[in-house]
């Protein structure tokens, strides 16, 4: 993939964002090739706008759970406890022009490697707004929120896109249904109104920076996300399933 890929377009008359698929070769691959992973693609994404705005930037935590193991049957347990990590997070920082100017040159795989959390750019001790993420391509007849999912902050691309806190969004959504595990906000779109951004990206930016610095929000130390995501790896491996793998493709 070339330097200067464009990870998302945002469709202005219809404030619809689409996130760009890609695959890369994989040496040893099943069919010679991964797709990156949704939590991948929208880091690169919500960074571009972060380079274009000249502040913050996104950070991967953790692939998606479908990355776990193609042997899903035995995952079950595996699965939640991976949901309750924030698959993302945000980190206050200012974009110099050279900054930008060399993350605009640099390849995509590049890129992502800076924003995995073991690239080791972001200290132990940063304190970090986490984020999860609800992302289809198609639009959806009401908003649905995962209940096993825990980040202080939740992005919507459905494509409209859509960022607030978690706990006010599940509020607008009424009691978690019992048997799906999810919040789904029967009435449809409209009480999500507050939160949808027509500015696309740049606007979910702007929210995350807003949140992180309102005081509103509740942060949580890199470090400490971090260690939720190896005991949930401890977890699985000692009930014999697999470890989450750290590589930021998805199965296919």
């Amino acid at each position: 993939m070339p330097a200067g890929t464009a990870w998302y377009h945002h469709d202005q008359p219809s404030s619809a964002v689409t996130i760009r698929e890609a695959y890369f070769d994989h040496r040893g691959a099943r069919h010679g090739t991964r797709k990156l992973s949704k939590s991948s693609r929208m880091a690169l994404a919500l960074t571009a706008a972060c380079c274009e705005l000249g502040k913050g930037k996104v950070f991967v935590l953790q692939p998606d759970v479908s990355d776990l193991s193609s042997r899903r049957q035995r995952l079950v347990e595996a699965r939640a406890a991976f949901l309750a990590v924030p698959s993302l997070f945000f980190v206050p920082s200012t974009w110099s022009a050279d900054e930008q100017a060399r993350w605009t040159t640099m390849r995509p795989l590049s890129q992502l490697e800076e924003l995995t959390s073991r690239s080791g750019v972001v200290p132990l001790s940063q304190s970090v707004l986490p984020i999860d993420v609800e992302l289809s391509s198609e639009p959806e007849a009401c908003p649905t929120l995962n209940g096993l999912k825990t980040a202080t902050a939740t992005i919507i691309i459905a494509p409209t896109p859509y960022a607030g806190l978690t706990q006010d969004m599940r509020a607008a959504c009424g009691p978690v249904d019992v048997e799906s595990l999810e919040f789904r906000c029967s009435s449809g779109w409209g009480p999500f109104q507050r939160w949808r951004r027509n500015d696309g990206l740049i606007g979910v930016v702007e929210e995350l920076a807003s949140m992180y610095h309102s005081g509103r929000a509740a942060l949580a130390f890199f470090g400490s996300l971090r260690g939720r995501l190896i005991q949930a790896n401890m977890a699985a491996a000692q009930a014999g399933q697999a470890y989450l793998l750290w590589h930021a493709t998805e199965e296919e």
